[in-house]
C-alpha cells in the first residue's frame, strides 16, 4: 500500500467514525455526559478542519479562520454556535476567494 492509498484508508476511517459520533443518541448530544459532548465536539471541529485543508485551496482555509474569527469577535461570546459560524466562514471565505481576495497571513 502506498502512501496515498494508505491516507485514503485512513480519511475513510475518519469518515465513518463522524458519522457514527454524530448520530450517538439519534444526533441529540445532550443526552450524553458533558465530558462525551467536549471530546465529541472537538473531533467534530478537527474533522471540519480537517474537510477545509482536503475540499479547498489554503487560500479558502486561511480565509475561512479569518473570518470564524470575525464572525465570533463581531457576534460576542456564545452569540452564535460553532456549527452556525463554521458555514458562514466558509461561504464568506469562498465569495471572497471567488473575487480575487487571498489572505495576508502572518502580518
Amino acid at each position: 500500500m502506498n502512501e496515498h492509498e494508505l491516507l485514503e484508508e485512513a480519511y475513510d476511517l475518519l469518515y465513518n467514525a463522524f458519522a457514527i459520533i454524530a448520530n450517538v443518541s439519534g444526533g441529540d448530544w445532550e443526552r450524553q455526559s458533558y465530558e462525551w459532548q467536549v471530546a465529541a465536539d472537538r473531533f467534530r471541529t478537527g474533522w471540519h478542519n480537517l474537510l477545509d485543508k482536503r475540499n479547498a485551496p489554503e487560500d479558502i482555509t486561511a480565509l475561512s479562520e479569518i473570518v470564524y474569527k470575525a464572525i465570533a469577535y463581531a457576534q460576542g461570546e456564545g452569540a452564535l454556535t460553532l456549527d452556525e459560524i463554521t458555514p458562514l466562514a466558509r461561504a464568506a471565505a469562498k465569495a471572497l476567494y471567488e473575487s480575487g481576495v487571498r489572505p495576508n497571513v502572518g502580518s
